[in-house]
């Protein structure tokens, strides 16, 4: 009877649920949820729970019996709803409980009211179900370590929408293909498994990972050499060539993608910003791995103004509504970009939305088109989710200007330290009406595989979801093999559409379905790199390198290669030169990476010899963003695309970047267009490869002047910093004097002869050290210049660090300086002296004391004895 009574509520909710998805009862797996945090609302008042602004239909389109754990979704031709649910994560220690399998579920409201009244589950008995997606004439599955495939996987089961014969699901499992494996789970963090399939514009199916799960992907049974490594961020897939890329790489846990209108590519993340753009060959920040590329020191951050918690706490303090006035907290999941076109409310068109899972909403970005690149900025929510147990999984357009929101339904967060809640799952539809749209073209419920393809072509002038579903098909046919010629004979008019085109969306479209259909070539896509219209360029040059190998996250090359013709690398110059958007010269720096390294330096040049003189300080837009200089000349993430592209041409191409290290200044300039880029050049031939670069780099600093000058000593001594003694590169002699030359009244003077000194001491120079020790006891010059004289000290092991430093203990700015200083020498009597001085240290040093102290065995016997006396 207590087992009875304990079940009821749950009953009373499957009844609910029954009820509300207009399903018949299903018999319940004997589960045992083991959440502790009680039930969820019943799903009619967790609808009710639901406040939204924008005035959207809002229905309970499924609920659990039907649908339990949906962790993601996808829409087929003819508007079906295919959901993944996930029964087999478990909470930790656990991970996986084999009890349970996963399976892919099919629902569709034929009648229109809101609510599926027909469901069919498709495939059953997968584990470690993360996504699904249609296409290619089958059924797309993510089960970490493998992405499967099966052929006509996604056809409504026999005698739909009847429940099918019991082994339909177990007979589709058994046709899966593998495709790729190597997709890793970590055992540390089992949510950051690779996720999100979604079809991008290129025709790629395209996915993401979280980076505490580092793969190597390849066909299965591929060899090592022929794997590409995966060490998070966004990857890609195409059907046709059966080719694996990595994207773009880092961030935390990537869990949702989306294309605006213009097709640029946008995700979001958790806990180190939660937006951010796919640009191929990026390094973005990090928050619990090492960037694993050894010259990438400047990743980039986010693409948004602002964070959804308060970035100045740590993130684990955004649960529990403590963000609440910030956006909800770090965690995010699903991206939507509702499109720019009529029918959707205006306040919406344009924005990205997002679930916010600890705030338990929908939160809404504007994309700001600036001068300096695409900025996300802060909107009022557009709902709120009153059920504690809420936590939104994906976004999912739907056709008719609506989105599907999936509901775990469970509590804690995706860690699931709390248990796992298996018995309940909801899917909740908003509906935006017709407002101002123009009649569709097809009527609602139409399955678009049944139209022509002149039909298909004609959904490109229509909403965005028809247009994106029509290109689908256009490519899914292509691949099938183009029956009775029938393709052909739409080429010519969407040829007419990439011409003349009412509107650059329009436009793309066009271009997107010829791409697909394989019917425009590499001269017709060097004809738009000419085109008035920069999103046409920007995707040309998109298009031209698609099938160009992409530099590893490691920096290495795929072992596959396909070099670009002479021609197109001839265009891609041309090009540079006069070009002038910032969008397209974004694309071409992220071209960069698919180019052999010995064609890498003439692009680079032309890039940033085009910026002009004042157009350095952009502000930075991300929490995390780096210093305003380090941000190029135009575009925000224009330098660091770059950098990254140019990597390779150090070892093969040296005089070429040289080449570029020159443009970058421009003659007569009293500084550098591109700071942070000459001083990761600089940087760069510290490297023990380029030895024999390093006197061309001094001779072309020498020449420069000032602007050389300082950006070639502080790459020089950020790459050498942590050496203890380095060997005085040939030039180095005569760059030295060109800076002793400077006139005295120069204020640059002063403080480039200090960075000059570091060098010199790092190098042997005796003149050296005695200029850092006449800096570090100079009382007149400001504390942080004396400092970093005597860290520079430390670093070279210098005699007179000790000294100094003992000397410095308690000048105000200088103590924490004195202390590292102490500590590197590590005589027993300094760590008294630093006791000693403990009571009159600011409170801000008193931490670095302690940690110092704590830092040698026999000091910590000290700082013991010290605590006993009081």
């Amino acid at each position: 009877m207590r087992r009875v009574s304990a079940l009821l509520p749950q009953l009373l909710t499957c009844l609910l649920a029954t009820v509300a998805a207009g399903a018949a009862p299903e018999a319940e797996p004997a589960v045992e949820n083991t959440e502790r945090a009680g039930e969820p609302l019943p799903p009619e008042a967790a609808l009710a729970a639901i406040e939204a602004r924008l005035s959207p239909r809002i229905d309970l389109f499924a609920a659990e019996p039907v649908i339990r754990n949906p962790v993601a979704a996808c829409v087929d031709a003819a508007g079906r709803m295919l959901v993944a649910e996930n029964l087999t994560y478990a909470e930790k220690p656990l991970k996986t409980d084999p009890r349970f399998r996963d399976r892919v579920t099919m629902l569709e409201d034929a009648d229109g009211d809101g609510t599926a009244e027909r469901h069919a589950t498709l495939v059953d008995g997968l584990e470690g179900l993360a996504s699904v997606a249609v296409g290619r004439g089958g059924l797309w599955l993510l089960c970490p370590p493998r992405l499967l495939f099966i052929p006509d996987g996604h056809r409504p089961p026999p005698g739909w929408p009847a429940t099918p014969d019991s082994d339909e699901p177990a007979r589709r499992l058994a046709a899966a293909v593998p495709i790729l494996d190597g997709f890793t789970v970590s055992p540390n963090s089992h949510h950051t498994f690779a996720n999100g399939l979604a079809w991008g514009p290129d025709g790629w199916l395209y996915g993401r990972c979280g980076a505490s799960s580092p793969g190597e992907i390849g066909a299965p049974g591929s060899a090592p050499a022929e794997r590409v490594p995966l060490r998070g961020g966004i990857w890609r897939y195409h059907p046709e060539r059966k080719i694996f890329e990595s994207i773009c790489h880092g961030t935390t846990n990537p869990w949702g993608l989306d294309w605006d209108d213009l097709g640029n590519g946008f995700f979001t993340n958790t806990v180190n910003g939660h937006l951010w753009r796919v640009l191929p060959g990026a390094h973005y920040a990090r928050s619990h791995t090492v960037e694993p590329h050894p010259w990438i020191v400047e990743p980039l951050g986010p693409h948004a103004d602002h964070d959804h918690f308060d970035s100045g706490r740590h993130w684990t303090e955004s649960r529990d509504g403590r963000a609440d006035a910030h956006g909800g907290g770090h965690a995010h999941t699903g991206c939507v970009i509702v499109p720019e076109e009529p029918g959707w409310p205006e306040a919406l068109r344009g924005r990205l939305l997002t679930l916010n899972l600890h705030g338990r909403r929908i939160n809404v970005d504007r994309l700001d088109a600036e001068p300096t690149g695409i900025v996300g900025r802060h909107e009022p929510d557009l709902a709120r989710f009153g059920d504690p147990f809420f936590r939104g999984t994906d976004l999912v357009e739907l056709p008719g200007r609506g989105l599907a929101i999936l509901d775990w339904s469970d509590t804690g967060e995706c860690h699931e330290g709390t248990g796992v809640h298996r018995t309940s799952g909801r899917i909740y539809r908003f509906s935006f009406g017709a407002g101002d749209a123009p009649a569709p073209l097809v009527a609602a419920g139409t399955d678009l595989e049944s139209l022509s393809a002149a039909d298909l072509v004609r959904l490109l002038t229509a909403d965005r979801w028809h247009a994106r579903m029509a290109t689908h098909l256009l490519a899914d046919r292509q691949a099938a093999g183009n029956a009775h010629g029938e393709l052909d004979r739409i080429v010519p008019g969407l040829e007419d559409l990439v011409a003349r085109g009412d509107t650059p969306t329009l436009r793309l479209r066009a271009l997107w379905a010829l791409w697909a259909l394989q019917r425009i070539d590499e001269p017709g896509l060097r004809r738009l790199l000419e085109d008035p219209g920069p999103a046409l360029r920007c995707w040309a040059l998109r298009l031209l390198s698609d099938a160009w190998p992409l530099d590893t996250v490691l920096g290495g090359r795929p072992s596959r290669e396909a070099r670009p013709s002479a021609s197109a690398i001839d265009a891609l110059e041309l090009l540079a030169i006069p070009e002038t958007d910032p969008e397209v010269r974004l694309a071409m720096a992220c071209v960069l990476a698919r180019l052999p390294p010995i064609d890498r330096a003439r692009i680079a040049v032309a890039l940033v010899a085009k910026t002009e003189p004042g157009n350095v300080a952009v502000p930075p837009i991300g929490p995390a963003a780096p210093d305003p200089q380090a941000l190029g000349g135009d575009h925000h993430d224009l330098g660091a695309m770059l950098w990254a592209g140019l990597l390779p041409a150090f070892v093969t191409d040296t005089d070429g970047v040289i080449a570029v290290w020159r443009a970058a200044c421009g003659a007569g300039a009293k500084q550098s267009h591109w700071p942070s880029l000459r001083r990761a050049i600089a940087r760069r031939m510290t490297g023990t490869d380029t030895q024999a670069a390093r006197p061309d780099l001094l001779a072309a600093a020498a020449e420069e002047g000032p602007p050389g000058f300082d950006d070639c000593l502080s790459g020089l001594v950020a790459g050498w910093r942590g050496r203890h003694q380095v060997d005085r590169p040939t030039g180095w002699t005569d760059l030295r004097a060109a800076i002793g030359e400077m006139p005295d009244d120069d204020p640059r003077r002063g403080p480039l002869l200090d960075t000059a000194a570091r060098l010199d001491a790092l190098f042997g120079d005796p003149r050296g050290i005695d200029r850092l020790a006449d800096t570090a006891r100079n009382a007149g010059l400001p504390p942080h210049t004396r400092a970093a004289a005597l860290d520079a000290l430390v670093d070279v092991r210098a005699d007179e660090a000790r000294r100094l430093a003992q000397e410095l203990l308690l000048e105000p700015g200088l103590s924490v300086a004195a202390i590292r200083s102490l500590l590197a020498a590590g005589a027993d009597e300094d760590a008294r002296r630093i006791v000693d001085a403990y009571p009159r240290l600011d409170a801000a040093h008193r931490d670095a004391a302690l940690s110092a102290l704590a830092a040698r065995v026999s000091w910590g016997g000290i700082l013991v004895d010290a605590v006993e006396d009081g």
